[in-house]
């Protein structure tokens, strides 16, 4: 059984949209996880997807995301 399905490898043209999570997330049920992955950034876009529904973020921002929030976000 699979845990997660990606929205991309963060390689591609265009990494991971609030439409791909929606439509993942739609599709998988709630029985496969998504995991969110390639152009996120800054700390809206680890929100947006969140409440798309992601359950998993991958970025390589980690260090200014988690920066972000320790200085109040936005």
């Amino acid at each position: 059984g699979l845990d997660y399905v990606k929205t991309s490898t963060g390689f591609g043209p265009t990494g991971a949209s609030v439409a791909d999570v929606k439509l993942l997330t739609e599709c998988c049920r709630g029985i496969i996880k998504v995991k969110a992955a390639g152009g996120i950034r800054t700390l809206q876009d680890l929100e947006e997807m969140v409440l798309a529904g992601a359950h998993r973020i991958g970025t390589s921002a980690g260090r200014e995301i988690v920066a972000e929030a320790a200085a109040g976000g936005k």
